[in-house]
């Protein structure tokens, strides 16, 4: 199976995305838009497991200890650079609390057969893939002036998470919920 840890957002976070979306400039881009009800924090992304593999990985999450946090949404931005977008995003402040979730999970995963990450891990909510850019210029322009309402919301858990690809999007089913 295809599967993620992540922290799902509330409603009125979700909602405030949405409104983001909304501001970016869709013409000067082709860009697969995120669905509400998808839209999410990815703490580490797994890739291919096993059933027993995902047996392993529950009980290693439940043993985390960690506390709720109180976070907020923040500014836009894109990955990999402005001169070459992929994906458009909103980030998480305060993000240190975040990257030590992060971390804990990779302690956590240490002798799974789950590969630690390479890159360095960026607390954000993915809001869109760019399939094709038509106007580089105005959609960064777009995304540096969108508007984002920096809503609070407390992280109180997290969830394993898997991710089924279809023709419609991904279909995303709770694995596990580990409460903080």
């Amino acid at each position: 199976m295809r599967a993620f840890i992540a922290v799902d957002l509330p409603e009125n976070i979700r909602e405030s995305l949405v409104q983001v979306e909304k501001q970016l400039d869709s013409d000067a881009a082709k860009i697969k838009w995120v669905e509400k009800d998808n839209l999410h924090l990815t703490v580490k992304f797994l890739g291919e497991i096993s059933d027993e593999q995902a047996e392993k990985i529950k009980h290693a999450l439940s043993k985390i200890k960690f506390e709720q946090q109180t976070v907020s949404i923040s500014e836009t931005g894109v990955f990999p650079s402005e001169d070459y977008i992929k994906v458009i995003w909103v980030g998480i402040r305060p993000n240190e609390q975040i990257i030590e979730l992060h971390k804990n999970i990779e302690s956590a995963l240490t002798g799974l057969g789950i590969k630690k990450d390479t890159r360095k891990f960026e607390a954000h909510i993915t809001l869109g893939r760019v399939r094709f850019v038509k106007d580089k210029p105005r959609l960064v322009k777009s995304i540096k002036s969108a508007d984002v309402k920096t809503d609070e919301f407390t992280i109180s858990s997290f969830k394993l998470k898997k991710s089924t690809l279809t023709e419609k999007g991904p279909i995303y089913e709770d694995i596990k919920k580990i409460r903080l």
